[in-house]
C-alpha cells in the first residue's frame, strides 16, 4: 500500500501471479501482467555473473497504472508490480524522484518516452535474500 501522508488516501498495485494481472486503485484499472513485459515493455537481457534485464516503460504505461499525478511512491509500486521486484534501495527511490522533478508534477502521456529500469535476478539460496534487484533506472 502507498499511503498519502497530507490526504491519507491509500492507493495500491497489486501483482496476483496466479491470474498474470497488475490491479491499480490508483486508476482503478487491471491490466495484463504478461503485456507489460512481452508486448508492452521492451526487455532485454544482459550476461554477467547474475543475469539482468533492462525493462522499458513509456510514461504512457506508467500513467496509466497510477494516473496523471502519480507521485513518487505510486511510481515507485507501480514498477515494483510490473518488474516482480519485492523491495526497493533508496538509492533508487532517489533516483525515480530526480527523474519525477525533471519531467514536473504531471506524468505524461507519451508512448515514445518514459524508464528504463535493470533488474538483477540474484541467484541466492537464501529466503531472506530478495530474488530480483532493481540496480539502475534512467530515462529514454
Amino acid at each position: 500500500s502507498v499511503v498519502d501522508l497530507s490526504t491519507g488516501e491509500r492507493n495500491e498495485i497489486v501483482l496476483d501471479k496466479s491470474s498474470g494481472t497488475i490491479t491499480s486503485t490508483y486508476t482503478g484499472e487491471t491490466i495484463n501482467a504478461e503485456a507489460t513485459t512481452s508486448g508492452g515493455a521492451t526487455a532485454r537481457s544482459t550476461r554477467a555473473a547474475k543475469k539482468s534485464t533492462v525493462y522499458k516503460y513509456s510514461w504512457k504505461q506508467i500513467r496509466d497504472l497510477v494516473g496523471g499525478a502519480g507521485g513518487v511512491a505510486g511510481i515507485v509500486a507501480g514498477i515494483m508490480a510490473l518488474t516482480g521486484v519485492g523491495a526497493v534501495s533508496a538509492p533508487v527511490v532517489a533516483a525515480i524522484a530526480g527523474i519525477i522533478g525533471g519531467i514536473g508534477s504531471v506524468i505524461p502521456d507519451d508512448p515514445n518516452h518514459g524508464i528504463k529500469v535493470t533488474v538483477q535476478n540474484n541467484n541466492n539460496p537464501l529466503p531472506q535474500s530478495p530474488q530480483k534487484t532493481i540496480t539502475s533506472v534512467w530515462v529514454y
